[in-house]
């Protein structure tokens, strides 16, 4: 079920629903680290979720740690296992 609000909706995949504005951080927490991908300005972020504040979300990826603004975020998944060809 997902909060609406005047604004935006995004849906976060398994269930997790987060308005751009406030955002369901118990809900948000359960994906703590976990893989996730997050999609943000039409681009992916592949990475184990670290935390997150009202206005930022923490990842470490395999290469440095980032901080994305959550206004600019529309979903948040948990990353599919990479797939291995034989």
């Amino acid at each position: 079920m997902p909060i609406r609000k005047a604004r935006s909706t995004v849906e976060l995949s398994d269930e997790i629903v987060y308005d751009e504005s406030a955002m369901m951080k118990d809900e948000l927490e359960s994906f703590r680290g976990q893989q996730v991908e997050v999609i943000y300005n039409a681009m992916s972020y592949r990475g184990e979720l670290a935390g997150a504040s009202e206005d930022e979300i923490y990842l470490k990826t395999a290469v440095e740690w980032v901080s994305l603004p959550m206004e600019g975020i529309t979903q948040i998944r948990k990353a599919e296992p990479p797939t291995t060809e034989s």
